[in-house]
């Protein structure tokens, strides 16, 4: 039974720790659009002001 179990608990903890990963990039991706934007957003005011 431990044979079969085995693998698949090592194939579920690389996967919930692949989603986390990919979680946290996805998090840091989108910050760094939001701060990029913020920032054109800014300079466009004031350059129209």
């Amino acid at each position: 039974m431990s044979k079969i179990t085995d693998p698949v608990d090592v194939l579920g903890t690389k996967a919930k720790a692949a989603s986390r990963k990919l979680y946290s990039v996805t998090i840091d991706t989108k910050n760094k659009a939001l701060t990029e934007m913020a920032k054109a957003i800014k300079s466009g005011t004031e350059q129209i002001l």
